[in-house]
């Protein structure tokens, strides 16, 4: 067991450093055990991954923007590959930090990834697809993927259904906009809010009582 001689504490790890003053640690050699379970992080479990992705992002940004410098001609078109790459480290980071609930990631997708979009159409000219098209896309996938993880997990509505209350409400932004003639084309918002409706609805009428008893308590009314 070895010694550390500066705060006398006897430490059974086979470490080299103290653990509390990282001053270096004497004693003997014989069989020592870590105490402490080696819990794996994210980048240890998928640290190939990361790798292979750091690698072809900072690859893809180098060998366009190169070409682009070549033929300046051709306009800055590599900003967008990097705007691309950049995303996409935005939404990966993103679900890794909210990981621990899929509802959570869920909604947090919906929104970053509707802001992002937001930010590529307001530069591209804005047309106005994240309003007409992709955000009543998400919040309709995201309505499904709530109902299917929370039908594979068999866990009880009171756990999801405030979930898909905060996706409705994602939902009603493109209505409202629709409603105020803001969209050039509003079927799509109208036809994805009233699916997506559809959907909590059929939840509310099954298991409404879960839902008043869950906004009770996270309301502590």
């Amino acid at each position: 067991m070895k010694v550390c001689k500066k705060c006398g504490v006897r430490v059974s790890a086979p470490r080299e450093r103290c653990p509390l003053c990282q001053a270096a640690l004497t004693g003997g050699e014989e069989e020592s055990y870590e105490t402490f379970p080696d819990v794996p992080t994210v980048y240890r479990q998928w640290g190939l991954l990361f790798r292979i992705l750091i690698f072809a992002s900072v690859a893809a940004c180098l060998i366009t923007g190169g070409i682009n410098l070549l033929l300046p001609a051709s306009g800055v078109w590599s900003l967008m590959v990097i705007g691309g790459v950049g995303c996409m480290w935005v939404t990966i980071l993103t679900a890794i930090f909210k990981r621990k609930s899929l509802y959570k990631n869920i909604l947090y997708q919906v929104a970053v990834i509707s802001v992002l979009l937001g930010m590529w159409d307001l530069f591209t000219g804005w047309h106005g697809v994240v309003f007409t098209y992709v955000l009543p896309s998400l919040c309709l996938f995201a309505a499904l993927s709530i109902l299917i993880l929370a039908t594979v997990k068999r866990e009880k509505p009171a756990d999801y259904v405030v979930y898909l209350l905060i996706d409705q409400i994602f939902g009603l932004t493109p209505v409202i906009l629709g409603l105020c003639g803001l969209l050039a084309v509003r079927w799509p918002a109208y036809i994805f809010f009233i699916a997506s409706f559809l959907l909590l609805l059929g939840v509310l009428l099954f298991h409404g009582h879960d839902l008043i008893a869950e906004l009770r308590r996270r309301l502590h009314m």
